[in-house]
């Protein structure tokens, strides 16, 4: 489900490179959080330069500074922490841009958006394999991924079942975390 549409310039360049030949395995890294719990997540500016060129996209600094923000981030963004953190660096790049940044991104599948719990405000985060899905703590908001078989069996239910070929799957559940359950049974 996209969010945000806008219109980008494409640059003649290269044929594309299909994105999915870089995409991450389909675990995570255990007690690690943000882009090092995937090892074979595209972990530089230079990936996303590649990436950028090699779909005829300029590489702009705004783009840069984005991108940078969410692989700095050890959880899910919304636009105004991704705004915040990029101003911290290039106060000169401005909201639009931000916004911009990341609806090309979420087009090229580089960063997924996302609708956590009850919140009514969309967060970001670098893509990764719908085999992950996350889970929610509705106590203190604490955002982990999980990544077992569950998805893929949802799919296939939903192919054989139901003749519905779905596309990409976003699943949140909804809880409490460990932490809070024992401060809740320590109080």
């Amino acid at each position: 489900m996209r969010y945000l549409t806008d219109t980008f310039e494409r640059v003649p360049r290269a044929p594309t490179v299909r994105f999915e030949d870089q995409r991450c395995p389909a675990a995570a890294a255990p007690g690690r959080t943000g882009p090092s719990a995937y090892p074979g997540l595209m972990s530089s500016a230079g990936d996303l330069t590649d990436q950028l060129r090699d779909r005829g996209f300029r590489v702009t600094r705004p783009r840069q500074a984005v991108w940078r923000a969410l692989m700095d981030a050890d959880g899910h963004l919304t636009v105004e922490e991704v705004a915040a953190r990029v101003a911290e660096r290039h106060p000169g790049v401005n909201l639009a841009s931000v916004y911009r940044s990341l609806a090309l991104f979420a087009q090229l599948d580089l960063v997924r958006e996302s609708r956590l719990g009850d919140e009514d405000v969309t967060r970001w985060e670098l893509a990764h394999p719908d085999e992950h899905f996350h889970l929610v703590c509705d106590t203190c908001g604490r955002v982990d991924h999980h990544a077992g078989d569950l998805v893929t069996r949802i799919v296939e239910h939903l192919r054989r079942g139901h003749a519905f070929d779905a596309t990409s799957v976003e699943l949140s559940v909804v809880g409490t975390c460990a932490d809070c359950q024992t401060d809740a049974e320590a109080s």
